[in-house]
């Protein structure tokens, strides 16, 4: 409960007119997720009514409360970019709120139709997001390149769906059925390749990413945080559930998927260390960590599952404030080039702490929850193959490496122009950035949630 009110309860901006006012809509969200938690809560009579429809595990009850959280800071974050300019700031809101509860809803089920509905539903208003307040007249070009790969990949998904409707005709998401030998013996490599192209593509493993960078730069700062918050999540928790219970018998098949993961997060972070675009050098550096987290779901093991679960939450957590803070780098000095920015540390000191504080999360310096996951990631890595855990040593330096590079680039150096006479962020930014930082840190003290 804490979770979902603290933002509207520290957001309260003075207004005349109440019922018009950012704080009202901040309110509105923050009832809606309570009501939605409040639905969904194990021990009320509507999860038993539905407990054929409805799970709730240590796998999903984390992402959903991440759902709720980072919808609240969403609407925090998205004050100056959409109040100001006198935007639909309510339809802005109605959007944040129908993707919220169809995130929710895809967490919660355990029906493969459902779960396909609600996945190809997200896309709607988050498509919404980008072409409607987006920055650039490139954001058509990046909404066409997110759809056309996002519903392509899902395709195969639905003929899977259907091969599998035959066999099971409850329609289970596999979350609670094995698949037996018989399912699999007919066409059992495109039956794979149908359940994991959509999540894949979701995630993104590398060779699927290219929508990524284009959606994050072209989305306003809300899209940037669900985006990578969120909605890359659904693609690993599908995987999460999927793939124990299909890939049993294909272990070559596991490896491949795991080196070319491993692999391609490597390739992604040698190419963080190009970027001169914040946002961009940011959606990147998603690529690499969901790619580490690809490979802890195909060790098949408990230490990979649950550090691709830490992995899932910490990221969740750290991008969406890095996207927060270089919104606010933007609405700053209206550039997002990092070279552009540069002497962060002498003009604005404190929002540079922030820096540093999410960086380090980004980075998995202590005591961050990230840290963990990529300890329990370490091991499932080994665990599969040697190789493949020195591959996933070098990802987790080279991590740090391009977060460094954002942080010393854009924070020392000599002052630019851009930054000589910077207007001081509004308090909001810091209360924005301590929510992603505290949790990020704090939740290492409770881990068994994860673990369980």
């Amino acid at each position: 409960m804490l979770a979902i009110i603290a933002p509207s309860l520290l957001g309260i901006l003075p207004s005349k007119k109440f019922k018009e006012s950012w704080n009202f809509k901040m309110w509105l969200t923050s009832i809606l997720t309570f009501l939605i938690m409040m639905l969904i809560y194990p021990t009320l009579t509507l999860t038993y009514l539905c407990k054929e429809t409805i799970t709730l595990d240590s796998f999903n009850l984390p992402l959903i409360i991440l759902t709720m959280w980072i919808a609240s800071l969403m609407i925090l974050s998205s004050q100056r970019s959409v109040l100001l300019t006198k935007s639909n700031s309510h339809i802005f809101t109605s959007l944040i709120l129908l993707l919220t509860t169809t995130l929710i809803l895809a967490f919660m089920t355990n029906k493969m139709l459902y779960f396909f509905i609600l996945f190809e539903l997200s896309l709607i208003p988050t498509l919404s997001l980008i072409l409607t307040w987006g920055y650039q007249p490139e954001r058509v070009q990046a909404g066409r390149y997110f759809m056309i790969y996002t519903v392509t990949a899902s395709l195969p998904l639905l003929i899977a769906l259907i091969h599998l409707s035959k066999s099971i005709p409850q329609s289970n998401l596999l979350f609670n059925t094995q698949l037996s030998a018989a399912h699999l013996s007919t066409h059992s490599i495109l039956l794979l390749y149908g359940l994991f192209m959509a999540f894949l593509v979701k995630l993104p493993m590398f060779g699927f990413h290219l929508w990524l960078p284009k959606a994050h730069v072209q989305a306003p700062v809300a899209g940037s945080m669900i985006l990578a918050g969120i909605l890359l999540k659904l693609g690993g928790y599908g995987l999460i559930r999927v793939a124990p219970n299909t890939m049993i018998p294909k272990v070559p098949l596991l490896l491949i998927l795991s080196f070319i993961s491993l692999w391609g997060g490597l390739l992604a972070s040698f190419i963080c260390l190009q970027q001169t675009d914040m946002k961009s050098l940011i959606a990147y550096s998603s690529v690499g960590h969901m790619s580490f987290m690809l490979s802890g779901i195909c060790s098949l093991s408990s230490w990979g599952a649950q550090g691709a679960m830490m992995m899932m939450i910490s990221h969740g957590l750290a991008s969406s404030g890095l996207f927060m803070l270089a919104n606010s780098n933007y609405e700053m000095t209206s550039t997002r080039s990092i070279y552009l920015c540069k002497g962060g540390i002498t003009s604005l000191p404190s929002l540079t702490l922030w820096w540093f504080l999410m960086s380090a999360m980004n980075m998995a310096a202590p005591p961050s929850l990230n840290l963990l996951a990529e300890l329990s990631l370490f091991s499932s890595s080994f665990f599969l193959n040697f190789k493949l855990g020195l591959i996933a040593g070098a990802l987790s330096f080279l991590a740090a490496a391009y977060t460094l590079f954002l942080f010393t680039s854009s924070q020392h150096g000599t002052t630019s122009k851009h930054l000589k006479s910077p207007t001081n962020p509004a308090y909001t930014t810091y209360l924005n950035a301590a929510l992603h930082v505290i949790p990020g840190n704090v939740i290492l003290l409770k881990t068994p949630i994860l673990m369980s």
